[in-house]
């Protein structure tokens, strides 16, 4: 089986992961909940240097939040910031891909800025489609913030899940190498 299938099936089992968490997930503050699926895209970004596979991940998990969104018309606005955030994600760790290196700060600090910025284009986009069920500053700290909190606390943990299930199955598959720290 050659590496780019099995970064596939890698990625797309993961982005299955994020989309079963945010479909069991309860809503909160009108139905708003947090994005695993943000979560996930970030650490696929973060360990594959493919300009090709995270613009594709940032479409799939744009439609696969589109699907799973309790957010009052959050489909359009779901697509199009994982489309931007995969973009922006992107470019922002090319200065970084020259160390080939993930390590547990770079994961957090991604993840929680990359969740800040991901949460302020979904509550403008929708905000300017179809206005927002609660004010966007409040919108912004009590339901964006936490969720960049809480990706920022699961992304050490999730990347050393990956980390040892990527040593234990010996597989390959990234030509970044992640660090434990």
């Amino acid at each position: 089986m050659n590496k780019n299938f099995k970064k596939q099936i890698t990625h797309s089992l993961l982005l299955a992961i994020g989309t079963i968490i945010n479909i069991i997930m309860p809503g909160f503050l009108g139905g708003i909940k947090p994005d695993f699926i943000l979560l996930i895209l970030l650490m696929i970004i973060l360990l594959d240097s493919d300009y090709k596979t995270a613009l594709l991940t940032g479409i799939v998990a744009g439609l696969l939040g589109a699907l799973t969104t309790s957010f009052p018309g959050g489909q359009i606005p779901n697509l199009i910031d994982k489309i931007i955030i995969s973009h922006l994600t992107f470019l922002c760790l090319i200065p970084l891909r020259k160390y080939n290196t993930v390590n547990n700060i770079k994961a957090i600090i991604l993840c929680l800025l990359g969740t800040v910025v991901s949460g302020t284009v979904f509550l403008s986009t929708a905000l300017i489609l179809f206005g927002l069920p609660a004010p966007f500053k409040i919108l912004l700290i009590s339901v964006v913030l936490p969720t960049a909190l809480v990706n920022a606390i699961l992304s050490p943990i999730l990347l050393n899940i990956l980390s040892k299930s990527l040593r234990i199955s010996n597989s390959k598959i990234y030509d970044t190498k992640i660090i434990q720290s």
